[in-house]
């Protein structure tokens, strides 16, 4: 199997691990291997975000490799993956439906916070109401209360 990123040519590909629809001209990664159905080869495809995710090892492999994508670009995910292959993941807190946006939730109350401000990718570290005060959002704060609630039952 080989891993690569690139961004997506059109809408049609659906992401194999959160089964939504990749975006035309977002990142994704792509993962070739041998078909199961068919002879020959394959790709199956995967928003950048869940790689980094769900599959941190083989997103930087394909990041270390992808010369063509800018490290602006791969820089957020690549945190992302780093936090996740570094420090036990407890669960994914929130994650936008559509944008490269989430708060992932870490051992001994630590949280990652990738999002966007303007064109600029930011990926903030720490206790969860520094995370949050950091960056000024609506969704963030349903998600706190929502966080908040869950640990108090």
């Amino acid at each position: 199997m080989s891993e690569h990123l690139e961004r997506a040519s059109t809408s049609r590909a659906r992401c194999r691990l959160c089964k939504d629809p990749i975006e035309q001209g977002t990142l994704r990664m792509g993962v070739r291997g041998d078909s199961r159905s068919y002879d020959g080869t394959m790709t199956i495809w995967h928003h950048a975000l869940c790689a980094a995710i769900q599959r941190p090892a083989a997103f930087l492999r394909a990041s270390a490799f992808s010369n063509e994508i800018p490290q602006t670009a791969r820089a957020p995910f690549e945190a992302v993956a780093n936090a996740i292959r570094a420090r036990k993941l407890v669960k994914v807190a929130w994650r936008h439906a559509s944008a490269p946006r989430c708060l992932l939730e870490f051992a001994d109350d630590h949280y990652v916070l990738l999002t966007q401000v303007g064109d600029q990718a930011l990926v903030v570290r720490g206790p969860l109401q520094e995370v949050v005060a950091a960056v000024p959002d609506d969704d963030l704060d349903a998600v706190v209360t929502t966080l908040a609630r869950d640990r108090k039952i």
